[in-house]
């Protein structure tokens, strides 16, 4: 990096411009935006500077200048303006262009010569202004139609209305920060906010729906903070029964559920046959319907049923893509090639012949399958517990992954399991961080003797 870049307050600050062409009009429009005051010396200036300099409370020197002339113009308006912070030469003449360097360099003078790179101490890079949000772009010179392709590029990336949603979060920051004090859960919930349907709201010029979706969400975000703060305070404090474990113990369990995740990024170091083994036991420690115990695992170990397996979530994750329309751009980032890094790939399925099994299935026969599922949750507690990370992949075509096993007729695959070590734990669910969608609190869930459309409530008699 050659230069580094700042962003000045220069509201009321004063400048001179010597030259008065297209390039010290360009400088000078760009200083306006900023407050800047403009003083130009030239002695032919474009109409358009004119109004620029008069509309930034400067003044303009037309008269006509040698190098002497130059030089003396030059230091009595030094002399007669202590302020200014940049002096900035935009001639077609090398020789004024020096003389303008000198004299800034003399008086300790911020210079930028228009023409010459190597004798600028700042640079004037292309600006994206979206309001309060500016983004600046520079390659310190080498080329400036690379720098206006990079513009327009971000032009189009960036929509018109981000300064308002800079605008927005400023204003709702320090009520965030008070109501969310932990500084990693406070990032979180604020990338969220800037990436999530309250910027869409902002973006489509909603304020006040985008003010209510925030306020939904800090309410929701506390509330589940202040919930966890109690099941622990409860671990912690209350003993219940005899046959309760330690707080320290309950504390562990409580952990582990809220810290399993669904992981797709693994590295390739191998996993631990033991460890490997230990998660196998837990999900065969599942409870299940009648004791059936439905659950039976491939473990895939050649490289090249692996890549076939692949292949298929690969197709699936198109067709899925397709199917979601506006939201097919957001659903191809989230990625799946865990399947070909994780040090282990089981599929969990349920076996041929289920139907022998009625103890708990003559009405309800998809208790097999709650049944596997218990199993799977089990090895995601255990692989979590071991510091190992695990996802369930489900984007598949059954009857094309059963070819690829050569599973017998009547059985069904239910999960792709990706097993192994990960560089970090997501700090949320990862749908939460990529904004796929957002939780909803245990209120909505929870009904009290029927059924209710809305948020659980008590029956009770007015």
């Amino acid at each position: 990096m050659n230069s580094f870049p700042l962003f000045h307050q220069l509201n009321n600050k004063h400048c001179l411009i010597v030259g008065g062409g297209q390039v010290a009009l360009r400088r000078a429009q760009a200083l306006l935006k900023a407050g800047v005051c403009i003083d130009v010396v030239s002695p032919v200036v474009r109409e358009q500077l004119v109004d620029v300099v008069k509309e930034s409370g400067g003044n303009i020197d037309e008269s006509y200048f040698d190098e002497i002339s130059l030089n003396k113009k030059i230091e009595n308006k030094i002399l007669a303006n202590q302020n200014y912070f940049m002096m900035m030469a935009a001639t077609d003449d090398t020789a004024v262009n020096r003389h303008v360097y000198h004299c800034a360099k003399k008086n300790n003078i911020l210079v930028n010569v228009a023409s010459d790179q190597s004798l600028c101490d700042v640079v004037f890079p292309a600006i994206v202004d979206r309001g309060a949000t500016t983004i600046a772009i520079s390659n310190n010179g080498l080329s400036p139609v690379l720098t206006r392709v990079l513009k327009e590029k971000i032009e189009r990336l960036i929509p018109d209305n981000y300064g308002d949603l800079a605008v927005f979060m400023g204003k709702c920051r320090a009520k965030i920060k008070k109501l969310i004090p932990n500084t990693r859960k406070r990032v979180s919930f604020l990338e969220s906010i800037a990436k999530g349907s309250v910027a869409e709201a902002v973006f489509s010029g909603k304020i006040d729906e985008a003010e209510k979706i925030l306020q939904a969400k800090l309410a929701q975000e506390t509330t589940e903070n202040i919930a966890a703060e109690e099941t622990q305070q409860s671990i912690i404090e209350d003993p219940t029964t005899d046959f309760s474990y330690t707080a320290e113990e309950k504390s562990a369990i409580y952990k582990v559920m809220a810290e399993r995740r669904d992981m797709r990024h693994f590295n390739n170091k191998p996993l631990d046959e033991k460890i490997f083994k230990s998660i196998l036991s837990a999900a065969h420690m599942a409870p299940s319907v009648g004791l059936m115990q439905p659950w039976r695992f491939v473990r895939i170990t050649h490289q090249n049923i692996r890549e076939d397996i692949f292949g298929a979530v690969s197709e699936e994750r198109k067709l899925t893509a397709d199917a979601l329309d506006e939201r097919k751009g957001e659903f191809l980032k989230l990625k799946v090639e865990g399947i070909l890094q994780c040090g282990e790939l089981v599929i969990a399925a349920l076996p041929e012949g289920r139907e022998q099994h009625v103890f708990g299935r003559r009405t309800l026969p998809e208790m097999d399958l709650a049944s596997l599922s218990c199993a799977i949750q089990n090895m995601w507690l255990a692989a979590r517990a071991e510091g190992i990370g695990m996802g369930w992949v489900s984007l598949f075509d059954p009857k094309k992954l059963m070819e690829i096993l050569n599973m017998p007729k009547g059985s069904w695959p239910i999960a792709i399991l990706c097993i192994g070590h990960v560089d970090e734990f997501y700090e949320k669910p990862m749908l939460l961080l990529e904004n796929w969608t957002t939780e909803k609190p245990l209120e909505d869930m929870l009904f009290e003797n029927t059924w209710h459309s809305g948020k659980g409530q008590n029956d009770t008699d007015d």
